[in-house]
C-alpha cells in the first residue's frame, strides 16, 4: 500500500472522502510521503513496521527515535529537518538509500555502521570530515556537494563507489585524491547542486 500526502491539512479529507483507510490498513503501508507538512511529531510512524520507503522532507521534526523499529526501511528521504540526534538510524539494517540534505549536519559518525547503504546524499550541510564513510563498502553513489570537506582520502577505500558529487567543497579537480578516484573509474561531478536535493524534485 502507498500513501502520498502532499499537504497534511488534507489528511482528513483523504481518509474520509477518498481512501477511507482503517487503522489496521495503515499498518500495512509500505510507501509514505509526508513532504512539506510542517510536522513536528511523527511518533505514529513507529507502528508502520512494514514501511520500506519514507519521505519526510521539509518538516520540523527533531525526534526520529520512532524510526527505530522500521527494520524493513530501505529508503529514507529527510531533507531540511532540525533533528537533534540521528543515532536511531544506526539500527536500520535494510537502509539502502539515505538523503539528509540541508540538515546543518557536522558530525556524521552515526553513518559508520550503515553497511547496507548504496546511495547517500549529504549535500548542503557543514561536514568537514568524511572519514565515517570509509567502511560503507556497498556505497555506489555519494552526494557531498556544498560542505566544508578538504580531504577525500577516506573515499578511496570504497570499492563499490561509482559516482561522486563534491562541488562546493575545499577540494578541486587537481587534488591528487580526486585524480586517484577518477583513475579508479569513479564518475566525478564538481557542480554545487545535484538532483538529490531541492523541493522541485518531488
Amino acid at each position: 500500500m502507498e500513501l502520498f500526502i502532499v499537504r497534511f491539512s488534507y489528511l482528513f479529507w483523504v481518509f474520509e472522502a477518498s481512501l477511507r483507510l482503517t487503522q489496521q490498513s495503515l499498518t500495512q503501508l509500505k510507501t509514505l510521503s509526508l513532504y512539506d507538512n510542517h510536522l513536528q511529531e511523527v511518533s505514529f510512524l513507529g507502528k508502520l513496521k512494514k514501511m520500506n520507503w519514507l519521505c519526510l522532507n521539509y518538516n520540523e521534526i527533531s525526534d526520529v527515535s520512532c524510526l527505530a523499529g522500521l527494520k524493513k526501511l530501505e529508503f529514507l528521504w529527510m531533507n531540511d529537518n532540525p533533528v537533534d540526534d540521528y543515532a536511531t538510524l544506526q539500527g536500520l539494517p535494510s537502509l539502502k538509500t539515505l538523503i539528509l540534505g540541508e540538515n546543518n549536519l557536522l558530525d556524521i559518525s552515526f553513518l559508520s555502521n550503515l553497511s547496507s547503504l548504496e546511495s547517500l546524499s549529504l549535500e548542503d550541510n557543514r561536514i568537514e570530515d568524511c572519514s565515517p564513510l570509509e567502511h560503507l563498502f556497498q556505497l555506489k553513489t555519494l552526494y557531498l556537494s556544498n560542505n566544508k570537506i578538504s580531504d577525500l582520502t577516506p573515499l578511496t577505500k570504497l570499492p563499490a563507489l561509482k559516482e561522486l558529487h563534491f562541488g562546493g567543497n575545499l577540494v578541486t579537480e587537481q587534488d591528487e585524491i580526486v585524480k586517484e578516484l577518477a583513475a579508479k573509474g569513479v564518475r566525478l561531478n564538481l557542480t554545487g547542486r545535484s538532483c538529490s536535493t531541492g523541493k522541485h524534485t518531488l
